[in-house]
């Protein structure tokens, strides 16, 4: 079989490289898919009446085009929106997930620990050289306070 085009994986970049070729007239390709189904990583597998996901397959986008293309082309009617609702226990308080990104209510203390921490690893970001590993990576990405008091225990 000869054809222009072949697309190899029917995931979501997959489906909307096939999406956009249909778009300027192309109609000769091949969409290649090992399984069964569409859908790459981004599908739900049903047993015994109960759902199990492939991996993680939320979104998150902010760019209007990629939202339409993905909510009311690619998956329209097999999309589900939920808003996010998630809390972590800390520091004696309930703060929103992301914890870096909320820390509303959490004591003073804390906040300036997070925020000085940050503040001097982005200065320190300029060092040469890789961290040697992953804790070392969030130590100089997020600061000591994010890190003691999040990324450590969470991850």
């Amino acid at each position: 079989m000869e054809c222009e085009y072949a697309v190899i994986g029917a995931g979501l970049c997959g489906v909307s490289a096939v999406y956009h070729l249909e778009g300027v007239g192309c109609e000769d390709y091949l969409l290649l898919e090992r399984n069964h189904e569409v859908g790459g990583l981004a599908r739900t597998e049903t047993y015994d009446g109960f759902y199990f996901d492939h991996s993680i397959h939320i979104l998150y986008t902010r760019d209007p085009y990629a939202a339409d293309l993905i909510c009311n082309r690619l998956l329209t009617g097999n999309l589900r929106r939920q808003a996010r609702e998630c809390y972590l226990y800390n520091s004696e308080v309930y703060t929103e997930y992301p914890y870096q990104a909320n820390t509303y209510g959490l004591p003073a203390g804390v906040i300036a620990r997070n925020i000085m921490g940050l503040i001097e690893a982005r200065f320190e970001l300029s060092q040469d050289g890789a961290p040697p590993h992953f804790e070392a990576w969030i130590y100089r990405t997020f600061g000591w306070g994010i890190a003691e008091h999040f990324m450590i225990p969470y991850n």
